[in-house]
């Protein structure tokens, strides 16, 4: 029986990624939930951004989208409230994701420049990677016109997952 708080909150978020990583809502979505709860309780704000945006992206996936990105967006600010940088261009992507499946294509492209400049400047390659294909994405979801830059974005995430030998979500 394990009786150390904070690895106990550490678990459950990596529970958590886990399920998102696989693109599983609605495990994600109680694990999520469970990583709140418990955080909330110790006192863990960095886990309860984390939870609230992977919650707000489970809730968005399971059609409640509104009230999704809500949370996505209180998770984002509450990661700038505490000053945390750590996985936040990560986060700020799987936000960035959902603003474009809203058709806030303007909002959803700041919010991955956003993440783009500060996962290089801290050389968080793996949420770099996963950045230049959402932003293949939302410039393909602003026009067709953007096709030879977004195929550009998906060039540079394929060739920066191979020069780090990553393997891509999708």
């Amino acid at each position: 029986d394990l009786n150390h708080p904070f690895s106990i909150g550490w678990a459950l978020a990596f529970k958590m990624m886990i399920y998102g990583f696989r693109r599983e809502p609605e495990q994600t979505l109680k694990a999520a939930q469970a990583t709140i709860d418990y955080c909330t309780e110790q006192a863990y704000p960095f886990w309860i951004a984390a939870a609230q945006i992977m919650c707000g992206w489970a809730m968005f996936e399971l059609g409640k989208k509104e009230e999704g990105l809500k949370l996505m967006e209180d998770g984002i600010n509450l990661f700038g409230f505490i000053g945390s940088i750590a996985v936040y261009p990560l986060f700020q992507g799987v936000f960035a994701e959902a603003q474009l499946k809203m058709g806030f294509n303007e909002k959803a492209m700041d919010s991955v420049n956003e993440a783009i400049n500060l996962a290089v400047a801290n050389k968080e390659i793996a949420s770099e990677i996963d950045l230049y294909r959402i932003k293949g994405k939302i410039l393909m979801g602003i026009s067709n016109d953007n096709e030879k830059d977004a195929e550009d974005c998906f060039r540079l995430s394929i060739d920066k997952a191979n020069e780090s030998n990553c393997k891509s979500r999708e």
